[in-house]
C-alpha cells in the first residue's frame, strides 16, 4: 500500500541502518509471485467488492525502494544468522554476505547431490548457501528460498535441468517461486 511505502521511505530516513530479512523483504519472495498479473484483478479475486486495499503496488524487494545496508536471506531465516547478525552489530560490524551456493554446504556434509545422482530438479548451484543444505541433507530437493548467487550461471543450470528431463517452464516456475526476477 502506498501509505506503507511512504512509512518506509521514512524509517530509512531516520534510520543510521537498514536490513532486510527473510526472502521477501530481500528478493520479493512469494508475495512477488504474481506481479506480472494486474493489479486490479489481484485484488478483486482476494477483497471482492470491497475497497479495501484499493491502492496497492506490486511487491518488490525492499532495494528497489530504500538503500539497504546488510540482508539475511532466507524463509525463514536462519537462527545463526540471525544471532551473527545481533552480535555483529553489539561490535559495530555488518554480515559479511555469503556468496556459496547450497551446494557448498551440501559438500561439507558429504551429501549425494540429489542433481547430478539422483536427477532431481534441485536448485542448490543457483541458491544462496548458508542453511547447512537442510532440505537436501534430508534428501528434498533445494527449493531456492535463500535466493540467487550472485553470479549464477542461470543458462548453464538450466541445460543441465533440461538434460536431467524437467521442462523449461517448471523449472523457471520453481526459480522464481522465491526470487520473482529471475529472467532469460
Amino acid at each position: 500500500m502506498p501509505h506503507e511505502r511512504e512509512l518506509l521511505l521514512a524509517l530509512r530516513r531516520q534510520s543510521q541502518l537498514l536490513i532486510a530479512v527473510g526472502s521477501c523483504a530481500v528478493w520479493g519472495g512469494v508475495a512477488a509471485l504474481k506481479n506480472e498479473t494486474d493489479r486490479e484483478l489481484l485484488r478483486q479475486q482476494v477483497y471482492g467488492t470491497s475497497r479495501i486495499a484499493a491502492a496497492t503496488f506490486a511487491p518488490r524487494p525492499l532495494h528497489c525502494l530504500v538503500t539497504v545496508d546488510a540482508v539475511i536471506n532466507g524463509c525463514p531465516p536462519e537462527k545463526e544468522e540471525l544471532i551473527g547478525l545481533m552480535s555483529g552489530l553489539l561490535h559495530g560490524a555488518l554480515p559479511v554476505p555469503n556468496d556459496q551456493p547450497v551446494c557448498s554446504d551440501c559438500r561439507m556434509k558429504e551429501n549425494l547431490c540429489l542433481l547430478t545422482e539422483r536427477a532431481q530438479l534441485c536448485l542448490g548451484p543457483l541458491t544462496l548457501g548458508g542453511c547447512g543444505a537442510r532440505c537436501p541433507s534430508q534428501g528434498v530437493p533445494c527449493e531456492g528460498c535463500r535466493g540467487p548467487v550472485p553470479e549464477a550461471n542461470l543458462g548453464e543450470a538450466l541445460e543441465l535441468f533440461l538434460q536431467k528431463g524437467d521442462g523449461r517452464e517448471i523449472v523457471l516456475e520453481r526459480l522464481r517461486r522465491f526470487y520473482p526476477e529471475w529472467k532469460l
